[in-house]
């Protein structure tokens, strides 16, 4: 009998952490560090502390979220229980999929900054090759994919604390520098708030493990774990590195750098600058490899839930992807990341989650008044959702601040 190709489960526990944690690594830590720096100065690592408090209540919220409705499209499916107007549904939707859009696009610059470390002049070339490459391993399958995605996080990882040892050497201008680590001003969460906005891009991750819940193996008990085992893992390398940065910037300029890793163990005196390159750029591969993963999830999900063309839900039967979905992705990504600048990218992707965050939240809260869930857990949407609009108000006040 003849049946119509489903998403398989193949993710476990130790499966969706990595990928989750490979998400986050690569997508800030190696690519924004140098922007982050800009705006935030010698208070990044407070930027990214904050960023983390922000993500921790959504993080929650999508965890509980995803253990009752383990479904593509995820953040669309929990506005459509909750709200049941397909419009908002459609919206949302969306929005998720144009974060993960914009976000590639932001990834593909940071591969191309790094790339051209190897060759220069490079970087036109390189951002869209690096796009239907990915967009080609994708198509193959969630389970190369995943496999994938878990060995090259090893790899950010390790990258990741080789820079933290050969940088050891900058500890020695640590007493000139804590007392710049104190945020004592107004305008100084001012910069940490903006610092914020950016690094927030960091954390994105966590709602790409809610988008393959339909390919995971027993979500319902495994979800939240994962999340909260990605972001504590994330967080703890970026406060270390972003502190490291601050101490390396005594010695040289990282403020906007396009490849600050890489800067900062060439001027250690490190003689393999290159290694670290090469692993910045498996990392961003990795948050890339991700974010096509979810989007073309969504796309797949909107469609089969009726809300985007229904072409658009047709899975390979062989290869058990969606192949269309994910060729639009790849389309679209490669015309962003043609049209915008890294930080334009990262900004945008940072709105648009944060605004997704605030619905999801209300999302949950509206659940929970309703009786479909214990109420005794109301406390977390409701910080996630104010935060998460806080954290776009306070952005933009700090962006009228430093335009006078």
């Amino acid at each position: 009998m003849n049946s119509t190709p489903t998403l398989t489960r193949r993710l476990t526990l130790p499966m969706l952490a990595l990928f989750g944690l490979g998400t986050m690594v690569g997508a800030g830590i190696y690519v924004l560090v140098g922007e982050i720096l800009a705006v935030s100065g010698s208070f990044a690592p407070w930027a990214f502390l904050l960023a983390a408090s922000v993500a921790a209540c959504t993080a929650l919220s999508y965890g509980e979220l995803a253990r009752r409705f383990p479904k593509s499209a995820g953040e669309a499916v929990y506005v459509e229980q909750a709200f049941h107007r397909p419009l908002l549904t459609r919206m949302t939707g969306w929005a998720v999929a144009l974060t993960g859009l914009v976000s590639s696009g932001t990834l593909a610059k940071g591969f191309a900054g790094y790339f051209a470390f190897f060759f220069p002049g490079s970087e036109g070339l390189a951002a869209p090759c690096f796009i239907i490459a990915l967009g080609i391993i994708v198509a193959w399958g969630i389970g190369h994919t995943i496999w994938l995605a878990v060995i090259v996080t090893g790899l950010s990882i390790l990258g990741l604390l080789t820079v933290l040892v050969v940088s050891s050497h900058y500890l020695v201008h640590l007493p000139e520098v804590a007392p710049l680590l104190a945020p004592a001003s107004s305008d100084a969460w001012l910069a940490i708030s903006a610092g914020a906005f950016v690094a927030f891009y960091a954390f994105i991750g966590f709602e790409d493990m809610v988008n393959v819940a339909e390919e995971t193996r027993d979500p319902e008990r495994i979800m939240v774990p994962a999340i909260l085992f990605a972001l504590i893992g994330a967080t703890t390398l970026y406060l270390l590195v972003a502190l490291m940065a601050v101490l390396a910037s005594q010695e040289l300029d990282l403020a906007g750098h396009p490849a600050p890793l890489a800067a900062m163990v060439a001027h250690a005196g490190a003689p393999w600058p290159a290694i670290i390159a090469t692993l910045s750029m498996l990392s961003v591969s990795n948050s890339a490899l991700a974010q096509l993963v979810m989007v073309s999830r969504v796309v797949y999900g909107m469609a089969d839930g009726g809300h985007a063309p229904a072409l658009l839900a047709r899975v390979h039967p062989v290869r058990r992807t969606p192949l269309l979905a994910t060729g639009l992705t790849v389309f679209l990504v490669v015309t962003l990341a043609a049209w915008f600048p890294l930080l334009v990218l990262a900004k945008a992707t940072s709105l648009i989650v944060l605004l997704v965050f605030a619905v999801v939240n209300v999302a949950l809260i509206r659940m929970l008044r309703e009786g479909a869930m214990p109420r005794r857990r109301m406390l977390v949407p409701a910080l996630g959702a104010i935060l998460s609009v806080g954290l776009i108000a306070i952005s933009l006040l700090s962006e009228g601040h430093a335009g006078h």
